[in-house]
Parts: C-alpha cells; sequence; structure tokens
C-alpha cells in the first residue's frame, strides 16, 4: 500500500508543474461590465443613425466636407460638453455655499431683463402693460420693496451711499431720466424705466455697504460671471430644441447663413456677441493670472471656447474686437505683451501666405453691402435722425428710454421698440446733456480708480486680479457702448458689478488717505 501511495504521488507531481504553466482561465465578464458593453454599442448605433439622419439635410445646408467634419466632431464635442458640466456641478457646489440676499437679488433684477415675447411700439403704446411687464415690475417691484423694508428695519442702510461717489453719479442720471417723463413722448414709459434703473443703483448701493471683503467682491464677481455662462448657454440649449428660431431668424446672409439668438429667454445676436466677449476676457485673465494665483485652467479653456464660439456664430464683429482689446489689458499687466504681440504677428502672417484673407473679410462683411457696413448697419441713419430731432429740443431731449422707439424709429416709419443702439447717443437723444456728464463722469470714474489702483504695487495680489478682470470687462463694454445701449438700459449688471467695485476701491483709497493723514498732522 505504501509503494502504491508514493507510486499515485509521483505521478502526480509532473502534471502539477504542467498546470503552473497552463494559460489562466479568462473569467467571465460580470454583469455590471456586460451592461457597460451593451450601453455603448446602443450609443454607438444610436449615433451613427442620428449622423445618418442628420448627413442629408445638413450636406443640403452647408455642404458635404463640413456636414461631415461637424458629424466627426460631433463626439468629441459631446464629451467636451459632458467634462464640462461636471466641473461645473463640481464649482456651483462650491458657490452655492458662498450666496447671501443679495445674489439672490442680483439674479432677480437679472431675470427682470428676460424676453418672453418681441412687440412693437404699436402694441406698447397700445396694451404697455401685458402678462410679460407685469412679470418684469413683479419683480422689480420686489427688490425695491425688500430693499426699502431693509432700509427701514436699519438692517442694511444704504440710502446715503446712493447718492455718494460712482454709484451716486448714475443716481443722478436715473433721476434726470425721471424728470424728462415731464415732457417725454411717452412720459409713462420715461418714468418707469427710469424707476428700474434707480432700483438698480439702490441694489448697488445695498451691497456696497454690506460686503468689506475682497472675498466677497470676488464671489460677487463670479456669480455674475456664471449668470453671464448660464445666458450664454440658455442660447446654445435653444438653438437645440428650436433650431429654426435661434438660427435663423430672419437673417440669411454671410458666410455662415445664420447667426444665433437666444429664444428663452430672448436675447439678440449682438448681446450674445456682447457675452461671449466678456466671458472669454474673464477666461483670458484666469488662464493668465497676476502672480502666483491658480485657476483651473483646463476649465477657463473650455469657458473660453464657449465664448468665442458664440461671438462667431452670433457674428458679432465689434465683439470681437472687444475681446481682443480686453485680451491685451491682462497680457500688459501679466507682462506678456511682447509675446502676444509676437503670437498675433504670427497669426497674421499665416492668414496672409495662406490667403485666408479673403475668407475672413467675407466672414465681418455678414452677406451686407459696402453701404450697409459703412453706415453701420443702419445706425448712422438713426443716429443722424436722432440729432436732428435734438436740435429741435437741444435742453430736454425727447424724454429718456423713449426717444428711440417712439420718436426717432417712428419719424424714419419703423415700429421698432428697441433702443438707438449706443449709450451715448440714446441718452443725449432722450436727455441732452444733462443725462450725458453723469454717464460719463460714472465711466471716466471706474477707468480712473481703477488705473490708479493697479499702478499702486502694495495692493494686495487677490485686489489686483479683481482689478484687473474688471478693467479687461471695463474694455469692452467702452467699445461696445459706443454701438450697443450696454451701460443704461435696465439690467446694466456687466456694468454695475464693474461699478460697485470701483466705488468700493475709491472709498478704500480714501480712508487710507484719511488715516495717514492724522499721523502726519499730529506729527507737524
Amino acid at each position: 500500500m505504501s509503494t502504491l501511495f508514493e507510486t499515485s504521488t509521483a505521478v502526480a507531481e509532473p502534471v502539477e508543474s504542467w498546470d503552473r504553466f497552463q494559460p489562466a482561465a479568462v473569467p467571465k465578464p460580470r454583469r455590471k461590465h456586460r451592461l457597460a458593453i451593451a450601453l455603448l454599442a446602443a450609443a454607438f448605433l444610436l449615433f451613427g443613425l442620428l449622423g445618418s439622419w442628420a448627413a442629408l439635410p445638413l450636406a443640403a445646408k452647408v455642404g458635404g466636407f463640413v456636414a461631415s467634419a461637424l458629424i466627426l466632431i460631433a463626439p468629441v464635442a459631446i464629451a467636451v460638453v459632458l467634462k464640462g458640466l461636471a466641473r461645473a456641478w463640481a464649482k456651483w457646489r462650491v458657490l452655492r455655499k458662498e450666496l447671501h440676499w443679495w445674489h439672490w437679488l442680483w439674479f432677480a433684477l437679472l431675470a427682470s431683463g428676460f424676453v418672453f415675447r418681441v412687440r412693437d411700439a404699436n402694441s406698447a403704446k397700445e396694451s404697455p402693460v401685458d402678462g410679460a411687464a407685469i412679470y418684469r415690475l413683479g419683480l422689480v417691484a420686489a427688490t425695491a420693496s425688500l430693499l426699502l423694508l431693509r432700509q427701514l428695519r436699519k438692517q442694511t442702510v444704504w440710502f446715503g451711499p446712493l447718492f455718494q461717489g460712482l454709484i451716486g453719479a448714475m443716481t443722478v442720471f436715473s433721476l434726470v431720466s425721471a424728470t424728462s417723463a415731464l415732457w417725454s413722448v411717452n412720459g409713462p414709459w420715461t418714468l418707469y424705466k427710469s424707476g428700474e434703473y434707480l432700483v438698480d443703483m439702490m441694489l448697488l448701493a445695498a451691497i456696497l455697504v454690506t460686503i468689506h471683503s475682497v472675498k466677497d467682491y470676488e464671489t460677487l464677481f463670479n456669480w455674475n460671471w456664471t449668470l453671464t455662462g448660464l445666458l450664454i448657454l440658455s442660447a446654445w440649449v435653444g438653438a437645440v430644441i428650436w433650431p429654426k428660431e435661434a438660427l435663423d431668424a430672419g437673417f440669411s446672409g454671410g458666410m455662415l447663413g445664420y447667426r444665433l439668438s437666444g429664444v428663452y429667454p430672448g436675447q439678440g445676436s449682438n448681446r450674445l456677441g456682447d457675452l461671449g466677449a466678456i466671458l472669454g476676457v474673464i477666461c483670458v485673465a484666469r488662464i493668465l493670472p497676476l502672480g502666483k494665483r491658480k485657476y483651473d485652467r483646463l476649465w477657463y479653456v473650455l469657458l473660453l471656447g464657449l465664448g468665442v464660439l458664440t461671438i462667431v456664430v452670433s457674428q458679432t464683429r465689434s465683439a470681437m474686437i472687444g475681446l481682443a482689446a480686453g485680451s491685451l489689458i491682462v497680457l500688459a499687466y501679466t507682462g506678456r505683451l511682447k509675446r502676444g504681440a509676437l503670437i498675433a504677428l504670427g497669426f497674421v502672417g499665416l492668414i496672409v501666405v495662406s490667403g485666408l484673407g479673403s475668407l475672413i473679410m467675407e466672414f465681418l462683411q455678414r452677406g451686407q453691402s459696402r453701404e450697409e457696413m459703412v453706415s453701420l448697419s443702419d445706425r448712422l441713419n438713426w443716429w443722424s435722425v436722432g440729432w436732428q430731432l435734438l436740435s429741435e429740443h437741444p435742453w430736454t431731449g425727447l424724454g429718456a428710454f423713449a426717444a428711440g422707439p417712439f420718436g426717432v424709429f417712428e419719424k424714419l416709419g419703423l415700429n421698432n421698440v428697441g433702443p438707438l443702439h449706443s449709450d451715448y447717443i440714446e441718452t443725449m437723444v432722450g436727455t441732452s446733456f444733462w443725462g450725458l456728464i453723469p454717464l460719463l463722469i460714472a465711466l471716466f470714474g471706474c477707468w480712473w480708480v481703477l488705473l490708479r489702483w493697479m499702478a499702486d504695487r502694495e495692493v494686495p495680489p487677490g485686489d489686483r486680479q479683481l482689478a484687473m478682470e474688471a478693467m479687461a470687462v471695463l474694455t469692452v463694454i467702452t467699445l461696445r457702448s459706443v454701438f450697443m445701449t450696454f451701460i443704461v438700459m435696465h439690467p446694466p449688471l456687466n456694468f454695475t458689478v464693474i461699478l460697485c467695485y470701483a466705488e468700493s476701491v475709491r472709498r478704500r483709497r480714501k480712508a487710507l488717505r484719511t488715516a495717514t493723514a492724522v499721523p502726519d498732522a499730529v506729527a507737524a
């Protein structure tokens, strides 16, 4: 028996050593892995079907080559969007913990400016208070009521600062505008619009006396830029859901054959281009920050791409100039101006060598004739008529906010309820020089304060970063305010966020001068 066991053991050893050299058995995929593979396969098939379904009409509209490129780029774009949404959600979870009551009032004023219907001047005269107007009036009235309540309870004493400094200049502007209702071509319209602007200044004064740290101002900036990005995103979502209304909108000229506009809420192509330029310069300022400040560069690169794409698809020419000028401000203050100039020269050289210049000019022409481009898309005609009407009422104007739709456009036979596409022309025709003076004081006052603040090397790095961002955005606003009503139309939040910060800087500089003057006087 023992021999048998020994023999059995001896025979079994080679078998065990041979098994060790056999390839390991491949484990069967678990149910979770099988489900993932099935979902990927289904997504692949779905993308193929959708691509095939969209290829023919897309090719008929933009050409076979462009359609194929778009279909191939689509998966990458979807992956980028998903990555961006994941990062946006993570950043929102951080930001929402820093929000206070004034952040929500800021959003309420923004929402009061949402457009959910388009009407003409005649309908505005016949029924000035419709459902959409009640929604707008309700949000503005609620904001004003809450601010007045906080003032009466001494929770936020904003009444004094409302009439001081840079904010005080724009308060004077709103009061001058309200006074012009006495002789306006549409008194109720002028009075209500002026009241809206006064509420904007009330909130600004309340924020000014509430927040006292750079961190709070950074939160205000981030909140405003977040809302700016959401407005742009809403236009792109609308383009997916209502492509005809968002991309065509009666426009068929230019190289692209369409212009992006917002559907819900309604946003014009020019407005979207402006928002894209503002978002773009903020991204440039955070991709290339001052000092050792660190930002999530990948996130801001994605947002920069969204801003530039929005400018291009909305075909807003002067917004491109604003983005370039604002970026130059960032390059200058971060010591990268020479490098940026070399890159720009290289880019121009590439355009010249490659022959892309003619394509770029065709794109910028936007399907317009030479006469239309020279007239700045008919703006010069509007402004000429506005100047003629102003010459008839040189001391008063025709009434703030009403001069354009119920004066200039009515004389031209246009049933347009919009503004005159220039902050300065709109203000002059509406209020003469009475409204223009405080407007210019506030605008150039912001520039003066921020330039001196950036020149002071003792300013903390966080403050300098905010000042640089404010100046970059102010560059866009200053350029675009010549061709759009960017400052004087409710809600002017992209301007007022800078106005509030500049006024806080002015106050801090004044307090610092006072604090240093007292010891000097005692020593003397």
